[in-house]
Order: C-alpha cells, then structure tokens, then sequence
C-alpha cells in the first residue's frame, strides 16, 4: 500500500474518504497534465484535416469510458447516433478510452450507416478544443472539456454514478433520450446557456 495519494481535487479526496483511504494519506496535487494547457496553442483547422473531420461542421464528441455497471459504451454510442440523426450540421467522433479496443466502435459506426470517425490515438486536447460539445457518462475527460470551455454533457440513466459531476452546475446532465436530445440542442445552440456553464 503506498504512504501517499495525489488526488486531482477535493472531490476525488471526498470519494477516497468516504471509501476507507485515510485522509492523512491524501495530498491533493491538482491534474499536471493539465498545467500545459495554460500556454497551448491549437490549430483547429490543421488538427480536422489530420483527425478526417469535416471542415465547417460543428463536431460532437462522445468519449467512452470501459466501464459496463450503468452504461454500455456500445448502446451508449448506437443512442447518441440516433439523437445526431436530428443535428445534421454536426460532424461525430467517438474518442475511445486508452485502454479499449476501438474495432467494435467502428463496428457500430459502418451497420449504422454513419460517417462518424473513430479516434483512438489522437491529441485530446487539439480534439477538446475543435469540439462543440463532449457527451460522456463517467469520465475525467469532461472536465479537462470544460477546462477549455467546451460545453460537456453527462448522458447516465443514474446520475448517482456519476458524483464528481453532481457538485457542479458546468454540465448538461442527460438520463434518457428526450433529456439527451434536449442537452445537445442546448449545447450546440442555445449561447445563453453555454456561457451559463462557463460561470
């Protein structure tokens, strides 16, 4: 058992507590990979052109996290393409996690029909920036979303799984379909709310 623990915040310290981690053996160090951010310079329009992503065309990102207790990341991703059906200005990715194999996804994509990509070895942050909106369920890439103001939707049927995005107003929370297509609208479209979430 290690002496020490670094935790991205407070929230992540809390849900340590509260599951048997001795608070002494937390040091709180913020996200380092973050630090780059400050002073990063992106270029949107060379980044679509390496990524395949359409020049011109807002772009939705789902990013997917391996993880099957309250959300399938295949059905996750096979409702999303329905909701976008209803966006046809928008390009789709799909950002796989590091530690999943991508086939599947790319699967779904060509049965459905979509011309949605799939990026697994990609600069996530160069695609965070080019984003018009980020959906995930569970995932620390929402906040490194928000962090770069791009607007951040948490599509789970139990909100309770998802409690380090429960302290904050800075996303869109989805649990069904009609919530999910009503937080996309919001997202790519109602300015008001977007600068709402970047209070």
């Amino acid at each position: 058992t290690a002496d020490k623990m670094a935790a991205w915040g407070k929230i992540f310290r809390d849900i340590w507590v509260e599951n048997g981690v001795e608070a002494s053996r937390i040091v709180l160090t913020g996200a380092p990979r973050l630090d780059t951010l400050v002073k990063r310079k992106f270029n949107e329009r060379k980044y679509r052109e390496q990524a395949g992503i359409p020049l011109g065309k807002k772009l939705v990102v789902f990013a997917t996290q391996p993880s099957y207790a309250t959300n399938n990341p295949y059905d996750m991703t096979v409702r999303v393409l329905k909701a976008l059906k209803k966006f046809p200005e928008c390009a789709f990715a799909v950002k796989t996690h590091p530690m999943e194999d991508p086939k599947k996804y790319k699967e779904i994509l060509k049965n459905s029909g979509s011309d949605a990509i799939v990026l697994h070895k990609t600069d996530l942050y160069e695609l965070l920036n080019t984003a018009s909106a980020l959906i995930t369920y569970n995932s620390t890439v929402g906040f490194e979303a928000m962090l770069l103001g791009t607007p951040v939707i948490i599509f789970a049927s139990n909100q309770e799984h998802v409690r380090e995005y429960n302290l904050t107003d800075a996303v869109l929370r989805a649990r069904n379909d009609k919530e999910f297509e009503q937080a996309l609208e919001a997202a790519l479209n109602d300015k008001g709310k977007v600068r709402e979430l970047k209070r």
